[in-house]
Formats: structure tokens, C-alpha cells, sequence
């Protein structure tokens, strides 16, 4: 009986690393739910925008066990062909999203949603975000020039 008293408390020994080591899941480029392109709806569906605001979106790249690797880009376009951009990083932890920006400044979503073309997540607040994968096909009417836009005021 000592024995096996003996064996079991082994066991236990040899578990007890097991048990308190945190096991993170090896991301497969199939399991990246999140990397790619993504549009604002809230933008998207704002009709009083310029054209080219359309245009803006935020790019995460894959997901990488190297924080640094894990960029967040957020485009701004001031016209059609001339945009600005700032460099984050994120990360995710359970339902959690966590923002840094340019600045160093941190900010905290929580995922409600993330389907292949669809991220809904909240801030603290409760403000709701929506945002639509952006495959860069979707049609986007230019921005009329200054002559198209008088032209149209003279009606």
C-alpha cells in the first residue's frame, strides 16, 4: 500500500508542472480571425463623408507570438490617392482586443462578434463598433473635382 502511495504521489509531482503551466494555442493562418483589412460601418453608412473617406480602414496583420510582429495600421485618406497612416500593435486575449496606438495610448474592446466578414466589438462605455472585412475590390466613387462639384451648385 505504501507503494502505491508512493507512485500516485510521484505522479502528482511530475503533474503539478503540467497543471500550473498556461498552454497557448498554436495559431494556425487558418485560425487568424482577425487579420486583413476592415472598413467602419459607421463610415460606410455616413453619407454626408467625402468620397474618399470611404476609403479608410484599419489592416491587422497576422497574428505572431512577437508583440511587435502583431501591427495594427489605421489609414486615413485626405483625398482619393493621398492618405495618412499610424502604426499600433495589438493583442487578444479571450474576448478581449487591446489597442495600442502611435502613441502609446491603450485602449480596451471587448468582442461581441467576429465572423469572416463581420467584427462587432464594445468599448468600456458600451459603444458599439462595427466594421465589414475589406477584400480592396469593393467599388469606391471617386471624389468630384472642384469643377464637377460648382458645376452641380449651378442646378
Amino acid at each position: 500500500m505504501k507503494r502505491i502511495i508512493n507512485c500516485l504521489s510521484l505522479l502528482a509531482l511530475l503533474a503539478m508542472p503540467l497543471l500550473f503551466t498556461s498552454c497557448e494555442k498554436n495559431i494556425d493562418e487558418g485560425d487568424d480571425f482577425i487579420a486583413g483589412k476592415w472598413r467602419n460601418l459607421a463610415v460606410l453608412e455616413n453619407e454626408e463623408l467625402d468620397n474618399y473617406h470611404y476609403r479608410d480602414y484599419i489592416e491587422y496583420a497576422p497574428y505572431n507570438y512577437d508583440p511587435n510582429k502583431r501591427t495594427a495600421i489605421t489609414y486615413t485618406f485626405q483625398d482619393d490617392s493621398t492618405y495618412e497612416y499610424a502604426i499600433g500593435h495589438y493583442s487578444i486575449s479571450g474576448d478581449t482586443l487591446i489597442y495600442e496606438d502611435n502613441m502609446e495610448r491603450t485602449f480596451v474592446y471587448f468582442i461581441q462578434s467576429i465572423k469572416k466578414d463581420t467584427l462587432i466589438y464594445t468599448d468600456s462605455k458600451g459603444n458599439i463598433y462595427r466594421y465589414l472585412r475589406y477584400k480592396g475590390t469593393e467599388y469606391i466613387p471617386p471624389t468630384p473635382s472642384e469643377e464637377e462639384e460648382e458645376d452641380g451648385d449651378e442646378e
